[in-house]
């Protein structure tokens, strides 16, 4: 994880690069903002002479009119010109909003398995979504009332040094740096405070995400209550946090009131023995009261600044810490120029652990040769490591250099993407997308025709269950294709590997949900199907292992034996032990079946 000053650089990076790609918009927005200003500060001597001529009795019959229409196109002016700043500064706010999400996104999809085994998705989300607000905040909202408040006090301080009298404004602005040391102060505490806003929101977003996903187990189990009360304290947790930041925040806007107010009371006290005296004109008071009028606005816009741009920078640290993340897999820098494999695996005296507990081996001495055409069949009780070996063929992690291969290249100069694209893998929980069956079928490519879309779910024995559907292959599957039955959804799965017609293909246990007639009928037409192609079939039945070129038993990481069905029989090892269970539990199904259908 970046250190927070390695963060803060990088994230001011991120911005000002963004800032500078579009300088020249945001430097016609700040132009058009500071005319605005000018524009608005025309105003006050414009009253300033109109009460002193009014005063005088030197005003014409028509010049009431005059000076309203003045002081009408000033207002149109300013309106017009801090419209057209205000509009260019959020879209291009937006444009950074619509980049960040983007680069965001892709960053995740960069990021390797093991990256995810510790960040839940409900704290992804929340950066995505309030982060990314906060920082388009910083640069929209911050940027135009920082301006309009800058170029305001400066213009304020020359237009009424330059038309009032030069010891009545430095009396009444004496007040003003007050609110500098106020800043100051409260700056990194409303930092602090949003981060514990946001690390609440994620948390709550964590919360309901997990829920909602799990919501038929939740009721299953009539845990509703106690979900939901779970649900209340995360939600009161960040009432309190935002509480205790809103207080914080909330003393910015009355200490403005009051500062303004004390400048307030210095101009009219002064000012106005100044006018008794003869020493000033009631128009120069009205005007400079029109200057002070107009900078309590850019001083509450001060702390409202200081608040915004305090949060944008906590989740502008907390969006580059994310992306400061590398993936643990990724291309070697010399990748070999491979296009296609033939499906030749070797793996040779393979040690793995995992990265998060390295002193704890999962697969250990693993020495297999696979070749191109062969069916191999994996065999193994729960947790000796089947599935790491095909993750470890599918580079979701690095096996050590030297001891996998694909082809004879070694997995580890191969490109990631190459990879792969030529693995067409089903696992042993497929997922599935909340779209049509025809999208999910065809997730490998959108160029698949209705025919081959069609030839697969025949093949994965689904094809008439399709048929049977509502809006057959434009049928919308629910989140995660809930609609579907578990043996449903991994034929389906079966099928979208099928149709990518790969030189390897990986079934981790993708047959458990059906029933035997049916994996039998599927594995025939594997067989048809995936003729001359590598096949690497992990399962728990002998059923569906029977038939394969080499099964392959593991136990505790090690490969213990391997051969043909009728080889690992007449050894009568581990594989034999597991026959005989499986064949014993089966005639014990079939005696009790024969019991109840007898008269």
């Amino acid at each position: 994880m970046a250190t927070a000053t390695g963060s803060k650089r990088t994230a001011g990076r991120i911005l000002w690069t963004y800032i500078y790609h579009y300088r020249y918009r945001y430097l016609f927005a700040i132009a058009a903002i500071a005319a605005s200003a000018y524009v608005q500060l025309q105003i006050p001597p414009l009253l300033g002479r109109f009460t002193d001529e009014l005063q005088t009795g030197g005003l014409a019959p028509g010049d009431p009119l005059r000076y309203a229409a003045l002081l009408a196109t000033f207002a149109l002016g300013f309106v017009l010109l801090y419209w057209t700043g205000l509009v260019v500064l959020h879209q291009s706010a937006r444009r950074f909003e619509f980049l960040l999400r983007n680069r965001l996104f892709a960053h995740w999809e960069s990021l390797s398995k093991a990256y995810y085994t510790h960040h839940s998705i409900g704290d992804l989300m929340a950066h995505a979504t309030n982060d990314v607000n906060a920082v388009r905040m910083g640069i929209s909202s911050a940027i135009s009332q920082s301006v309009n408040a800058l170029f305001l006090f400066v213009l304020v301080i020359i237009l009424s040094l330059g038309t009032v009298d030069t010891r009545l404004a430095v009396y009444s602005l004496l007040p003003l740096p007050i609110l500098s040391v106020i800043m100051v102060l409260l700056r990194p505490r409303i930092k602090a405070r949003f981060r514990e806003v946001q690390a609440g929101f994620s948390h709550l977003t964590e919360r309901a995400q997990e829920n909602l996903s799990g919501i038929r187990l939740v009721k299953a189990y009539a845990q509703e209550g106690y979900e939901t009360e779970r649900f209340r304290q995360a939600a009161q947790s960040i009432v309190d946090r935002n509480l205790r930041l809103t207080r914080l925040s909330a003393i910015i806007n009355p200490t403005v009131q009051l500062l303004g107010a004390v400048s307030f009371l210095i101009s009219l006290g002064y000012g106005g023995i100044r006018v008794m005296r003869g020493d000033l004109t009631l128009g120069q008071l009205v005007a400079f009261n029109s200057y002070l009028v107009m900078l309590v606005a850019p001083m509450q816009h001060v702390g409202h600044v200081v608040d915004i741009t305090q949060r944008s920078s906590a989740a502008l640290g907390r969006i580059t810490e994310l992306l400061q993340e590398k993936p643990d897999v990724r291309n070697d820098p010399h990748p070999v120029s491979v296009r296609r494999l033939k499906g030749a695996i070797t793996l040779h005296n393979l040690h793995f652990s995992y990265p998060d507990n390295v002193s704890a081996p999962v697969l250990q001495e693993i020495t297999l040769r696979i070749d191109p055409g062969q069916t191999v069949a994996i065999l193994g009780k729960t947790g000796s490591g089947k599935s790491t070996l095909v993750s470890l063929l599918l580079r979701m992690y690095n096996p050590p250099r030297g001891s996998l291969f694909l082809d004879q290249h070694d997995i580890i100069d191969i490109p990631l993407n190459l990879v792969r694209q030529q693995i067409a893998y089903v696992p042993q929980e497929p997922f599935l997308f909340s779209t049509t069956i025809r999208e999910n079928v065809s997730l490998a490519s959108n160029r698949f025709t209705d025919d081959q879309v069609e030839h697969a779910t025949r093949a994965a024995q689904l094809y008439e269950t399709i048929l049977e559907m509502p809006e057959q292959f434009e049928t919308m599957l629910g989140e995660r294709g809930v609609t579907l039955s578990g043996g449903q959804r991994q034929r389906l799965a079966m099928a979208r590997a099928l149709i990518k017609e790969a030189p390897i293909l990986v079934l981790d246990d993708s047959l458990s949900a059906v029933d035997t007639r049916t994996e039998a009928a599927i594995l025939s037409n594997f067989r048809e199907m995936r003729a001359g192609r590598t096949t690497i079939i992990i399962a728990h039945r002998i059923s569906t292992v029977r038939d394969a070129d080499l099964i392959v038993v593991m136990d505790e990481g090690r490969i213990v034996e391997q051969g043909t069905h009728d080889e690992l029989l007449e050894l009568g090892g581990a594989y034999r032990e597991i026959f005989e269970i499986q064949r014993s539990s089966a005639d014990e199904s079939d005696r009790g079946r024969e019991e109840r259908l007898s008269p």
